[in-house]
C-alpha cells in the first residue's frame, strides 16, 4: 500500500479570449489502492485526459475488496474526495454556461446538446463544426478575415451557413440521394460535399 501521495494530472482548461478557468485532478492514495492499482489510474487519467470526477469515480470502482473496508480516516478522506468533485463538477458546469450565454455553441452545454460520441471521426468533426459556427463555409470564412463576402460559393443566393446548406439549390441532388435516417449522418454528407465543391471552384 501507498502512503498518503498525491499526484497532479494533466490541467484541464476552459478558456475564452484571456479568461482562462483550470482544474487540477489531484490524487490522493490514503492506503486504499495497492501500488500498481494506483499507477494504474494514474496512467490511465493521463493517457485519457480524464477529469477530476471521471479519477474519483475509477477509484472508487476499484476491484480491491480492501478498497470497500477503510479506517475512519481514510473513508472521510475519500468521502471529501467526492464533495469536493461533485462540487467542481457543478462550478463547472455554471462557468461553462455562463460563458456561452448567447453564443452559437451554447447547445454543447444544454442537456442532450453535444454531438453524439459513437459518430465516426469525419461525421462528428462536420457535426461539431456545423453546431459551432465554425464550419469553415463562406459566412464563418467572411467572419474571420479569410473572405470578403459570406455569400454562398455555389448558389449566390443568400450567406453560406450551417442552415443554408439545407436549403442550398446547388447540392439538392446530393440531399435527395442520402438514405440514411441518421440526422447526423446526413448533415455530414453534405457538409463534406459543400466543402469538396468549394474547393473545387476556381
Amino acid at each position: 500500500m501507498i502512503g498518503p501521495t498525491h499526484y497532479v494530472a494533466p490541467t484541464n482548461s476552459l478558456s475564452q479570449g484571456s479568461d482562462k478557468f483550470f482544474i487540477r485532478t489531484l490524487f490522493w492514495n490514503a492506503g486504499g489502492l495497492t501500488n500498481d492499482k494506483f499507477a494504474e489510474l494514474k496512467h490511465i487519467t493521463i493517457k485519457e485526459n480524464a477529469d477530476v470526477v471521471g479519477v474519483v469515480e475509477a477509484g472508487a470502482a476499484t476491484d480491491n475488496p480492501e478498497f470497500y473496508r477503510l479506517p475512519g480516516f481514510q473513508i472521510y478522506v475519500l468521502k471529501r474526495a467526492r464533495i469536493t468533485a461533485a462540487c467542481l463538477r457543478s462550478e463547472v458546469k455554471c462557468r461553462q454556461k455562463a460563458k456561452a450565454d448567447g453564443k452559437r455553441w451554447q447547445v454543447l452545454v444544454e442537456p442532450g446538446g453535444r454531438v453524439p460520441p459513437n459518430l465516426t471521426r469525419r461525421d462528428g468533426v462536420a457535426c461539431f463544426r456545423l453546431l459551432t459556427g465554425h464550419d469553415y463555409l463562406q459566412d464563418h470564412l467572411c467572419r474571420i478575415g479569410l473572405a470578403v463576402d459570406p455569400t454562398c460559393t455555389l448558389c449566390g443566393r443568400e450567406d453560406m451557413s450551417s442552415e443554408h446548406l439545407d436549403v442550398c439549390p446547388s447540392i439538392e441532388d446530393i440531399r435527395i440521394h442520402i438514405l440514411s435516417d441518421d440526422i447526423y449522418r446526413k448533415k455530414a454528407l453534405v457538409y463534406w460535399e459543400a466543402r469538396r465543391r468549394m474547393a473545387e471552384l476556381p
